[in-house]
């Protein structure tokens, strides 16, 4: 039950503590705001009802003494205070102490760790460790077989877990997972050793076991699609890395037909084309730039009449 009273740094907080007084330095200055506002105000009406202009200039010239004589003043207090304090009473000097977190106060908690003083996994229900490839966090995903639960990284990676007899489920869940069309890969895709397909797609495979699980059949088939572009043999002129550009945009394009949803194909494609068109009109080849962008438009005009319906 939180107490009532103040919560300042010297630990109050109960029914015996302090009351809170204003800052003198605070209630200082507003009285000299107040003062000097008194001043003006009444100088302002002295200038104008003065007789003539030099009982004027005497009542400004008077006004501006008195209030530098007041800054001064304020000015010798507070040295004097600061000279005067003990090392303990300034802030945060070497005398005062950290007093005890306010009753009302959240205070930063540890990880949660077991008897063993391990730390506790995710409250996921799932025992899932970390990306084999990022090393991130995965979360659970939906969109896979029913009966196998599943795990997306924000690096792109997908995951289901599930014994060796269930590998066909989970191959079936991947295949429809990245957009991979059936009918372009060659071999049965069912069987755990013919993994020969997978460079044709960009894919790559782990199989993590379990950490704590006791369920040594079972495991985290982990699966990720790269498309890596085709890195240059060494410097390029601006010529040559026009055709190389041009040549990953059409490397991509014809990847799209062995997907049957080439969202990530035509993405790149589209990249590769774009960077293509911005650097032949930089080099002032109009006639690249026209027919590099007619081919950019058939592309998107295949991806938006075949594949994203």
């Amino acid at each position: 039950m939180i107490q009532g009273g103040s919560n300042d740094g010297n630990g109050g907080g109960g029914s015996g503590s302090r009351p809170r007084l204003p800052n003198p330095r605070l209630k200082r200055a507003l009285a000299g705001l107040l003062l000097s506002g008194i001043a003006l105000l009444a100088c302002s009406f002295a200038i104008r009802y003065a007789r003539n202009a030099r009982d004027a200039t005497i009542l400004v010239l008077g006004f501006l003494l008195a209030v530098l004589a007041a800054t001064v003043l304020v000015c010798l207090g507070l040295v004097l205070q600061a000279v005067l304090a003990g090392p303990g009473d300034r802030r945060g000097g070497p005398g005062t102490r950290p007093g005890p977190p306010p009753s009302g106060s959240r205070a930063a908690r540890p990880a949660p760790e077991d008897h063993a003083g391990k730390p506790v996994p995710p409250a996921n229900g799932l025992d899932t460790g970390n990306c084999p490839w990022c090393g991130g966090s995965p979360a659970p995903a939906e969109g896979g077989p029913a009966a196998l639960p599943g795990l997306g990284c924000a690096c792109g990676a997908i995951a289901w877990s599930g014994a060796i007899q269930d590998y066909s489920l989970v191959v079936d869940a991947m295949v429809n997972h990245f957009g991979i069309s059936p009918s372009r890969i060659h071999g049965n895709i069912h069987e755990p050793e013919n993994r020969s397909w997978f460079s044709d797609f960009h894919l790559e495979i782990k199989a993590v076991e379990p950490g704590s699980a006791g369920k040594p059949s079972t495991r985290w088939w982990w699966f990720k699609r790269s498309l890596p572009w085709e890195p240059p043999s060494g410097p390029m002129t601006d010529a040559e890395r026009l055709a190389w550009l041009t040549s990953q945009g059409e490397k991509f394009y014809d990847l799209m037909y062995d997907s049957a949803s080439p969202r990530s194909e035509f993405r790149e494609a589209k990249e590769a084309l774009e960077d293509a068109i911005a650097l032949a009109g930089r080099m002032g080849r109009s006639q690249e730039v026209e027919g590099l962008s007619r081919r950019l438009e058939h592309i998107k005009a295949v991806y938006r009449n075949q594949f994203s319906q």
